[in-house]
């Protein structure tokens, strides 16, 4: 206990460095808070000379507790090691940075649950804002729980950006059903009819987004139906979906993933099984992670800007919060995935 309460004293207080500057505790927290009201040019750099020799860190728990919210963020990703969300968070972690501010990530795990939950537990630490990555559900249980906890949030005082259709908060959106179209005309166009889709789970209005997209192009050309499977959101469903061609669709010539991840693992099963993506079958992804590009042969791909997001939703805290959605394009990136083929009946 000792220990204890030694290293406690160990850590500077604004009342030190209001000591070591020969100020008020009041002129000490106005300056360090950002804050130059009736203070002079002199005593502002007292203070800030003080801080940095005593190493003083601002408690955000007091500030919280003074002024009924903290400088915190709270960002909810459905799975920070799946590329789009870490580059999503990238994107907001460095908008963040530059402006000394907190964020927590939350990770539900594709959990519509968990991510109410999250919502509600950053609402009771009293956290400025809540960026919301994760794809709206297509439940309407859950889709009704997540608004209830939105709408509470922002009555609390908090701000609300989301990144998917959730019909609530300031709404900084990817262009997923038009990356969806971009995809279909590019397999069109090389000659493509008979196409496989590896969808992901079919609860998540992501999902429906890049597929309605897709099949919207798809059957104004008068092309057959696509196959759609829908697997897990990861190489393992991917993979999954190459294994189902054979017995559903034999004359398939092409699949669209859509993820990135996705289009991958269906890459390496054809590789397994003495096969390669493009020549033996096209193969479309989604996102542009970054491993896209190093692959053997390079990943064609929908080109979503991840980091660009994280930025504008971070962005979107400071703007009128009743605008109208940011929509973030998409683009094309033709790599060697792709073949033309002589179409068929």
């Amino acid at each position: 206990m000792a220990t204890v309460a030694r290293l406690e004293r160990a850590i500077p207080t604004i009342v030190d460095v209001a000591n070591r500057a020969g100020v008020s505790k009041a002129t000490a927290s106005r300056v360090l808070a950002g804050s130059r009201d009736r203070v002079s040019d002199g005593l502002a750099a007292r203070v800030l000379e003080a801080a940095a020799a005593l190493r003083y860190v601002p408690n955000r728990n007091a500030r919280a507790l003074a002024r009924s919210e903290s400088d915190t963020i709270g960002l909810i990703v459905h799975d920070v090691s799946d590329p789009y969300f870490s580059e999503i968070a990238r994107g907001v972690l460095a908008a963040a940075s530059a402006e000394d501010r907190l964020v927590v990530i939350c990770n539900t795990y594709r959990d519509p649950a968990a991510e109410a939950r999250y919502i509600a537990e950053l609402r009771a630490q009293r956290v400025s804002a809540v960026l919301l990555a994760g794809s709206a559900y297509v439940d309407d249980d859950a889709r009704e729980t997540l608004r209830r906890q939105l709408e509470l949030t922002i009555a609390a005082g908090a701000k609300v950006v989301v990144m998917a259709p959730h019909g609530i908060g300031r709404a900084v959106l990817p262009d997923n059903r038009g990356g969806g179209e971009l995809a279909a005309r590019h397999l069109a166009q090389l000659g493509h009819r008979h196409v496989a889709i590896a969808a992901g789970p079919a609860n998540l209005a992501t999902i429906q987004n890049r597929l309605g997209g897709f099949l919207m192009v798809w059957r104004h050309a008068g092309l057959p139906e696509p196959f759609v499977t829908y697997t897990t959101f990861d190489r393992a469903g991917g993979r999954e979906a190459v294994r189902t061609i054979p017995s559903h669709v034999p004359a398939t010539t092409a699949m669209f993933a859509l993820n990135d991840l996705m289009a991958i693992g269906a890459m390496r099963e054809l590789a397994d099984t003495g096969r390669a993506a493009g020549a033996d079958l096209s193969i479309v992804g989604f996102d542009d992670i970054p491993a896209a590009g190093d692959m053997t042969p390079g990943l064609t791909t929908v080109r979503l800007p991840m980091e660009e997001l994280g930025r504008r939703a971070f962005a979107a805290l400071g703007e009128d919060p009743d605008g109208d959605a940011d929509v973030i394009p998409c683009e094309f990136v033709v790599r060697g995935t792709t073949h033309a083929v002589v179409a068929t009946g």
